[in-house]
C-alpha cells in the first residue's frame, strides 16, 4: 500500500478520486491541505478546508448514492488534470473534468467543471436551467429529474 510519502501529485488525486468512487467519503480529508479550497461544478463560491469539503463531498454524493469513476488523471508540476464520470442513482452519467493543485502531498485546490452542461448540477439541486421552456416557477418533483 502506498504511504502518504510515496504519493506523487497525481497518485493523490488518483487516492482521492478512488476514496470517493468507493464510498470512502470518511477519508476524503486525509487528501486534503487545511485550508484547501473546492468549487463544485455550477457553485459559486468556494468551500473552504479539509473537513468542510469532505463533509460537502459525503453528503453529495453519500447522500444522493452517487458514485464516481475515474477516466484519466494527468499532472505536470502538481497541477493536475482529472476527468471522471459520476453515476447517479438515477443512472445517469456525468462526465466531469477537474482541475487541482497538489503541494506536499495534499490538494490544496480543486475546481469541478461539467464539460456536457455546465448548469446541469444546478438543475440537480432543483434549479430550472436558464433555456428551460417550462415557465418560470417549475421545479422538479426529484432532485434527480
Amino acid at each position: 500500500m502506498m504511504t502518504p510519502a510515496d504519493r506523487s501529485a497525481g497518485d493523490t488525486v488518483r487516492a482521492f478520486l478512488a476514496a470517493l468512487g468507493e464510498g470512502e467519503r470518511s477519508d476524503l480529508a486525509e487528501y486534503l491541505a487545511e485550508d484547501a479550497e473546492y468549487r463544485g461544478t455550477g457553485i459559486q463560491r468556494p468551500t473552504i478546508g479539509a473537513e468542510p469539503i469532505a463533509r460537502l463531498l459525503g453528503m453529495l454524493y453519500a447522500g444522493t448514492g452517487t458514485t464516481a469513476e475515474v477516466v484519466t488523471v494527468e499532472a505536470r508540476d502538481g497541477v493536475v488534470f482529472s476527468e471522471r464520470r459520476d453515476h447517479l442513482r438515477s443512472g445517469e452519467a456525468l462526465r466531469i473534468q477537474a482541475v487541482a493543485t497538489v503541494a506536499e502531498r495534499r490538494i490544496t485546490s480543486w475546481a469541478d467543471v461539467d464539460p456536457d452542461d455546465p448548469v446541469r448540477p444546478g438543475r440537480l439541486l432543483g434549479r430550472p436551467a436558464a433555456n428551460d421552456t417550462r415557465g418560470r416557477g417549475w421545479r422538479p418533483t426529484s432532485a434527480l429529474n
